[in-house]
């Protein structure tokens, strides 16, 4: 995009260098859009980069939501390019995991029942308003667009929210006669703001359970450089390692994972070991809790 005599705006950003900005503030460990934003004003490494445009965080925030495989597709090529310099040097790896805490209250979780009572009010909602006579005028028009938008979206979310319970009851009838009195299948929730996130232990010591998401990475372990990522609503990591290994494998371009991986011992369990044996991994270090 050009300015010229009958344009008008700013001159757009650049996507190279919003890629440019994006790459090199991970490896700066900035990951919000206003943190990147403020950097670009005011370190001279960023104010370098982004020569004499500086983005303001929504277009930011917007190319990275908009480009999401390009953005995964571009770094596999830098971690490619990293390891043929001879910065990766792939002798060891480490995987870890956080909790990161959801954007969800307490009482947003319901049970089957609930849920289906909510679905059926949303659809009796929806159907009297598009059954209801409409102003023609242009600021009604406006408000009704805007209110069946949110009626839509409050129906799919509790459609996944729905889903989200039978998924979770699936997987609490496959646990043990022990774990399945703790976690019955009848007594799975979801929450209806953000269907996809769970209760998960976030803190050992005072054992505070919160809904959260199970954020995974790993690095090479002499560079430090991170060469896997993944987010989950898995409350345990023990089914986080094989997916990692394969991720690794995917931005690496390699077939075996030569040196050690090592892992902690939330990630034990026989089918992990047997299933990274059989991804390529030669050596695994995984300890029993």
């Amino acid at each position: 995009y050009k300015i010229t005599e009958t344009s008008e705006g700013r001159p757009a950003n650049d996507p190279k260098v919003l890629l440019c900005l994006w790459c090199y503030a991970y490896s700066q460990g900035i990951h919000s859009s206003r943190q990147l934003a403020e950097a670009c004003k005011t370190r001279a490494d960023f104010i370098w980069l982004c020569g004499d445009v500086t983005p303001e965080y929504r277009s930011l925030a917007h190319f990275r939501s908009n480009h999401t495989q390009a953005l995964e597709d571009a770094f596999c090529k830098m971690i490619i390019a990293l390891e043929r310099l001879g910065l990766i040097k792939a002798k060891v790896f480490f995987q870890d995991g956080t909790k990161i805490i959801a954007n969800a209250s307490q009482a947003s979780f319901m049970k089957r029942d609930k849920l289906e009572q909510k679905l059926e009010e949303a659809r009796l909602a929806y159907q009297q308003f598009i059954t209801h006579a409409e102003d023609h005028s242009e600021s009604q028009s406006q408000m009704n667009i805007k209110k069946e938008q949110k009626i839509r979206r409050r129906l799919h979310a509790i459609k996944s929210a729905i889903k989200q319970v039978e998924r979770i009851s699936e997987r609490r009838k496959k646990l043990n006669k022990k774990d399945r009195v703790q976690c019955r299948p009848e007594d799975a929730q979801a929450s209806v703001t953000d269907p996809d996130c769970q209760y998960m232990l976030v803190d050992k010591d005072q054992n505070t359970i919160k809904p959260s998401y199970n954020a995974q990475i790993c690095i090479d372990g002499d560079s430090e450089i991170i060469v896997g990522k993944g987010v989950s609503n898995e409350p345990t990591d023990e089914g986080r390692l094989l997916p990692m290994i394969e991720g690794v494998k995917k931005n690496l371009r390699v077939e075996d994972l030569d040196g050690v991986y090592v892992a902690d011992g939330g990630y034990y369990k026989d089918q992990n070991i047997i299933g990274a044996k059989e991804l390529g991994v030669k050596d695994l270090i995984l300890p029993i809790n």
